[in-house]
């Protein structure tokens, strides 16, 4: 339960990041948008990660339709978690009753979050750029 707290509250930075931003239009389609973004760099730094580790690919002739796969089940995922008979209206009602102070560390965990993954991601990028993978291959 704490997990789909934690999402639920995750969908609701991004959607108030969205509402701020100067088209207010479509903020929950924007927020959607933010999160699966990020779930696939998350996903993205877990394959590479596994890549480095075991010096080959977690599926054997990795290809688009496994990427194109991935993206499609996260989207869907997220449309009936969020979007599918307008859940997120409950969402960010019952959230937006919280103190400033807990929106403020909140705030702070979501960021910081969206922070590690970006440079999860880089990180694992340099340390894909380090292996000659022409002695694995």
């Amino acid at each position: 339960m704490m997990l789909k707290n934690g999402y639920r509250y995750f969908f609701y930075k991004m959607y108030r990041f969205a509402e701020n931003a100067p088209s207010r239009w479509w903020s929950e389609w924007k927020a959607m948008l933010s999160v699966i973004v990020l779930e696939i760099m998350l996903l993205m730094t877990l394959e590479g990660y596994f890549s480095i580790i075991f010096k080959h690919d977690i599926v054997p002739g990795y290809d688009n339709l496994v990427t194109i796969t991935q993206a499609v089940v996260i989207t869907l995922f997220n449309y009936f978690f969020f979007l599918h008979k307008d859940k997120w209206k409950l969402y960010v009602k019952e959230l937006d009753k919280q103190s400033r102070r807990q929106q403020f560390i909140g705030g702070l965990v979501v960021w910081s979050l969206v922070f590690l993954i970006f440079a999860n991601l880089i990180f694992m990028f340099y340390l894909m750029s380090r292996i000659d993978w022409s002695l694995y291959r």
